[in-house]
């Protein structure tokens, strides 16, 4: 099966680069992806590491205290800006956790694993440091993954309710 990046994984990797620039690097480093991540703010990934007792904002502002430099990169040098061999590295870990879990599209969770996996960046080492590992952030992305099952559920059997007692409606009116 081959994986591909989901549409959300893309935007993650747009704001990495994003983020390798106003950080002044030409290198998108796993922390990069991190921030890009952080940035996306709307995914299962960040839900799990509030479950898990990670502040975003804590690690966000670990991270670019460690990486910024005082030039940022123009945006006209977007198209030098390339990931490092360790960001690389992490991307073939998402594919590979993506792999593992029967998916075939890559996603947030997949790369926060694979960050957490990988252990050689900045946000691995404050994940530790935090007592968060791969396996702690995967039992987080099934609490997440339980609860929007149960959300979709719910809103389910609200439609068919809300369908059903339409329908008793009209037919009481036609009986009337």
């Amino acid at each position: 099966m081959q994986i591909v990046f989901s549409e959300e994984l893309d935007k993650i990797l747009a704001y990495a680069r994003d983020e390798a620039m106003r950080t002044g690097s030409m290198a998108i480093l796993p922390d990069h992806l991190a921030l890009g991540l952080l940035r996306h703010c709307e995914n299962d990934a960040c839900e799990a590491l509030d479950i898990s007792g990670v502040s975003r904002e804590e690690l966000k502002h670990f991270i670019e205290s460690q990486l910024y430099r005082k030039d940022a990169i123009s945006y006209s040098e977007a198209e030098l800006v390339i990931f490092s061999r360790a960001s690389r590295d992490v991307l073939n870990i998402s594919i590979l956790e993506a792999s593992a879990a029967g998916r075939d599209k890559a996603d947030s969770s997949h790369l926060l694993m694979a960050i957490a996996r990988h252990g050689d960046s900045l946000a691995s080492g404050f994940l530790r440091q935090a007592g968060v590992d791969r396996d702690r952030i995967a039992d987080a992305l099934k609490t997440v993954w339980e609860r929007k099952e149960s959300e979709r559920q719910d809103r389910f059997r609200k439609a068919v309710s809300d369908k059903f007692f339409e329908l008793y409606k009209q037919n009481d009116k036609i009986y009337s």
